[in-house]
């Protein structure tokens, strides 16, 4: 049992199966992020990715995430969905091959997917939005046979071309919800200890606790100049 003694002096409890321990030398900045981070490793290990031509739609911190995450696991080529520069700068720097930038004029997803998959379209779609926009995206861009990681949370319903987007591709999709323990945490460990996954890019600001605001204001930015904020004491 592990005892965590707060500030009130209440004597709190957790069962030390809960607890996972990490290697000391790993840095404080990505220990920080690994609960975020086992969402993305769970995302895209969810089955075997290694030279699968990935489509990522969404560019907040776990799309960029999961981009990292898919070419440290050998994807094939990545192919990458957002609206922000700093953020799509960002999923590059991560390992994305193609950026979709879906402010400029004439952008369709659709076609750019066909046109750099040759028309046959990407093996896996690891959707990290979940709106009705990027999962008519994800069924159009899977290939048959391939799978969708369902992992954005819609606002409500969702309506699906269940007859060309599922049965008639027999393609998989897969809903992704936290993490499995403990198989999430032993692979995210292994690509971290390996060196094969570097995920301090999508750590932009590094502040101390009492400057919290300072996180709030970027991450609300109206140009998202931002992925996550780690603070310190």
């Amino acid at each position: 049992m592990l005892i965590f003694r707060a500030a009130s002096r209440t004597t709190l409890s957790s069962p030390r199966s809960a607890a996972w321990k990490n290697s000391p030398d790993l840095d404080p900045v990505k220990a920080a992020i690994l609960e975020p981070l086992g969402n993305a490793v769970y995302t895209a290990l969810a089955e075997p990715i290694t030279g699968q031509d990935v489509l990522v739609i969404g560019d907040g911190p776990a799309g960029i995430a999961v981009t990292g995450v898919s070419r440290s696991s050998g994807a094939g080529k990545i192919i990458h969905v957002g609206k922000y520069p700093f953020r799509l700068d960002l999923a590059r720097k991560m390992g994305a091959d193609v950026s979709i930038n879906l402010t400029e004029e004439g952008v369709d997803v659709v076609d750019t997917v066909m046109e750099e998959t040759e028309g046959m379209g990407v093996d896996v779609v690891l959707d990290m939005v979940g709106n009705q926009t990027a999962v008519n995206w994800a069924l159009s861009c899977v290939r048959k046979g391939g799978r969708i990681s369902a992992f954005g949370i819609p606002g409500g319903p969702i309506e699906i071309d269940y007859a060309n987007g599922v049965v008639f591709k027999g393609s998989r999709i897969l809903g992704i919800n936290g993490r499995i323990m403990y198989d999430t945490w032993f692979q995210m460990a292994g690509l971290l200890d390996s060196g094969a996954l570097d995920p301090t890019p999508i750590v932009t600001h590094q502040i101390k606790l009492e400057e919290f605001q300072k996180g709030f204001d970027a991450m609300n930015s109206s140009d998202r100049k931002c992925g996550k904020v780690v603070m310190f004491p």
